[in-house]
């Protein structure tokens, strides 16, 4: 499966992350093939927190995806992304072979936008609340294989069932922002944790996540703002 490294993140060899920088210590590890360059980020290992700023490229998307993931219908897996200022920001999770650092533009990841669209395979549909600066959106994977969100700890229901040929994947937590500064909480699984997720560090703690085999740079997320392609109003806007 192309999404899944090795086995257990702490039985995984240091062949399997070859491609990676260094196997990774802690869930807010950022393989340098998934930053978008015009994303400003910085990986606090000790609280395990990623910081992302894409506030330097306002009319572009940029994407982020974390190096440590958890396998589809093993165990759920949460967590949180604090907005911290104005501007557009897209949160899910991404296969390791999502070929788009920008979210929900193909049939290898799940994003839930500012705007209150969810996408996935460039399909934008209405699901949940608009959220922005000062936002804390909890972002779930049941083990079931189940995505949703929550903003604020308000749940927003069921997003995404992945689909069958996902399922004993990883997928790895990814964010998109457009001219906006974002925190990515990986001990956090935010407010009203309905479907009884663990934090991606309690599971890196167990060993229960994995790494990718290899971190192949997927294009950086689409300029404009991802018009043309996103079906539904407001396609593309978030």
């Amino acid at each position: 499966g192309g999404g899944g490294g090795g086995g257990g993140g702490a039985q995984t060899s240091n062949a399997d992350v070859s491609a990676l920088s260094s196997k990774p210590t802690s869930a807010a590890s950022i393989p340098d093939a998934w930053r978008d360059p015009l994303v400003n980020v910085q990986c606090d290992t000790s609280s395990n927190v990623v910081h992302a700023n894409s506030t330097r490229a306002n009319n572009r998307w940029c994407g982020v995806r974390a190096g440590v993931g958890v396998k589809v219908g093993s165990q759920g897996a949460a967590f949180s992304v604090k907005v911290l200022t104005k501007g557009l920001a897209r949160v899910g999770w991404a296969n390791a072979t999502s070929p788009s650092l920008e979210l929900g533009v193909d049939k290898l990841s799940f994003g839930f936008g500012s705007t209150g669209k969810k996408s996935h395979a460039r399909t934008f549909e209405d699901y949940g609340i608009p959220f922005g600066q000062g936002d804390v959106v909890g972002v779930f994977l049941s083990s079931s294989g189940r995505i949703s969100f929550t903003i604020n700890g308000d749940p927003q229901g069921v997003a995404f069932d992945v689909p069958k040929a996902l399922v004993g994947q990883a997928l790895y937590p990814a964010v998109t922002l457009k001219g906006c500064e974002c925190e990515v909480l990986f001990d956090d699984v935010g407010a009203n944790n309905e479907a009884g997720c663990s934090s991606m560090t309690k599971l890196m703690r167990e060993g229960k996540v994995e790494v990718p085999s290899t971190a192949t740079p997927p294009v950086p997320a689409s300029g404009g703002g991802g018009r043309g392609g996103g079906r539904g109003r407001g396609g593309g806007g978030g």
